[in-house]
């Protein structure tokens, strides 16, 4: 099964799951993958699944190939050939095709070992030689070393008031929109976890202080949770406290699936050759539904099991 997948922009990590033949993409709230970003249209453009590949065509917004060129129609589109939608890239990939991990920020510092071998010079010079007396310099030798200490006072001072006017004359860059109210915030964040199907697992709770997000899911949804959050502090200055208290647990299953049979009579078959039906019971997990991507249990454990 393939997807797609939001690669930039504010909607960065969200995935819509191919089932179908067409897709639209837009700033619509109909659309099957919506993008609010700046310069997206209502309708901006449309996927088309082919026999051999995918299509896509720009309706009212611009669309660009993979080496950025601006084109009305992409043909013979292949899995992991990315394009973009205005300014937002997307792809179409495998759906166990794992995202790229984020680039770190952080540096290292490099620690200097002394050299054991490098010894001061003046421990090498014999005793004679330290008592020796210095002759004091001449006066014109002092009067050029003056000079010199005051020609590079005058050129310092003359480099820094040059880099503050410049500092101070330089354009500032775009602001990042603030925002101060829990329910702006909250709404934006709503968003941001229905795009990438982390509304049911999560809720949200605010005060006039604070924002809370509460939950269990997978040990891959709580990365995409982490990648949405850099997402949203890059994107947004936040007045609001934000209070991440979703955990993580093991969606392992007790058993192994060798058979899924959809349709008017779906079920699965483990490999102990028992067959569940929806509403089946087996070590304390009940099937409760078979998607088009996911078996779900319940019991003593929720689990969403991709296939």
């Amino acid at each position: 099964m393939h997807e797609l997948r939001v690669l930039t922009g504010l909607h960065r990590g969200a995935a819509l799951p191919l089932c179908g033949e067409q897709w639209w993409i837009g700033a619509a709230e109909d659309a099957d993958l919506a993008l609010f970003d700046p310069g997206i249209k209502d309708r901006h453009c449309q996927v088309i699944k082919t026999p051999q590949s995918w299509m896509v065509k720009a309706l009212e917004g611009p669309l660009k190939d993979n080496e950025g060129q601006r084109c009305e129609q992409l043909n013979d589109l292949q899995p992991g050939t990315a394009f973009a939608v205005g300014h937002i890239w997307l792809s179409i990939v495998n759906a166990a095709t794992p995202w790229p991990e984020d680039k770190s920020e952080t540096s290292q510092t490099a620690e200097s070992a002394p050299n054991p071998d490098a010894a001061p010079a003046a421990e090498q010079t014999d005793a004679g030689q330290q008592t020796a007396e210095k002759k004091p310099l001449p006066f014109w030798a002092k009067m050029a070393y003056l000079a010199l200490i005051l020609l590079l006072v005058i050129m310092l001072g003359s480099w820094i008031l040059n880099t503050s006017i410049a500092a101070s004359s330089a354009p500032t860059g775009p602001r990042k929109p603030p925002l101060i109210s829990a329910g702006s915030t909250r709404q934006i964040i709503s968003r941001m976890l229905l795009d990438r199907g982390l509304n049911k697992q999560i809720s949200l709770t605010s005060d006039s202080q604070s924002l809370t997000l509460t939950g269990q899911v997978t040990d891959a949804d709580a990365q995409r949770l982490q990648r949405m959050m850099k997402t949203f502090y890059r994107h947004y200055d936040v007045r609001l406290a934000i209070h991440n208290n979703v955990s993580a647990v093991s969606a392992q299953l007790p058993f192994n699936i060798v058979q899924i049979t959809s349709g008017a009579h779906a079920n699965i078959v483990t490999d102990r050759g028992q067959r569940m039906f929806i509403g089946d019971e087996v070590d304390q997990l009940r099937l409760v539904a078979i998607n088009s991507d996911s078996i779900e249990f319940s019991g003593r454990e929720n689990l969403k099991v991709k296939w």
